[in-house]
């Protein structure tokens, strides 16, 4: 057990995609599950504002791939008891890959609800962002299909930029998604957040790091090993 300092951090030198399974933030009662998104969504839409009902992919046949643009403002998705992301799709080839990028200030996205995959045994949902820090205020799952991938970074640009994992929904969340910077350059804290103040649990049950990332843990920690 770790000590329980507010700026508690852990630096870790996460390499070669080496996997960190089912670390358990100690913030516990169960893990809750929102109800599915309803705005349904195609391949190519562009995400610029605010939707609490979240975004639904439940016909695609294809790949689907969203940009989410934040310089207009700051922008959330779902809320507590609605799906930031619904993959609802019955098709194998029903990826949903929301790229976050700002063709302005960077202003940053919030998923306030759950981010599911209930369709297909093959489908995921894949989130690249290249100029915005992310918040995870719901669990991500995948009750039919494959884990998620989150991509922080640029192979270019070398951006830095933080992944906040908040239980401010007072719930406790399971991330199931690998976490990744795109490359060594980047600099990418993931930050464990408790702002709703109650006793939760955050756990992360798929690998974090292929390259190096800086974990950093806002409470008490067990780290199985």
């Amino acid at each position: 057990m770790f000590g329980s300092s507010r700026h508690s951090n852990l630096n870790r030198a996460l390499l070669g995609g080496a996997s960190v399974l089912a670390i358990t933030v100690m913030l516990g009662a169960d893990t809750a599950h929102a109800a599915p998104a309803t705005t349904e969504v195609a391949t190519l839409d562009t995400i610029t504002a605010t939707n609490a009902a979240g975004l639904l992919e439940s016909n695609a046949t294809a790949a689907v791939a969203l940009t989410i643009n934040t310089a207009a403002g700051a922008i959330t998705l779902g809320a507590n008891n609605v799906d930031a992301i619904s993959n609802t799709a019955g098709h194998e080839d029903s990826d949903i890959t929301v790229t976050i990028t700002s063709s302005g200030t960077a202003n940053g996205v919030t998923f306030a609800g759950d981010i599911t995959v209930t369709g297909n045994t093959g489908a995921s949902v894949i989130i690249n962002t290249t100029t915005d820090d992310i918040t995870f205020q719901g669990n991500i799952s995948s009750a039919t299909g494959l884990a998620a991938d989150i991509n922080i970074g640029s192979g270019g640009a070398d951006p830095t930029l933080t992944m906040t994992v908040d239980t401010a929904n007072a719930e406790n969340l399971s991330i199931e998604g690998a976490i990744d910077a795109v490359d060594a350059a980047d600099t990418v804290t993931l930050a464990v957040a408790n702002t709703e103040t109650g006793a939760r649990t955050v756990t992360f049950v798929s690998a974090i790091g292929g390259v190096p990332v800086r974990v950093e843990f806002w409470k008490s920690i067990d780290l199985p090993y």
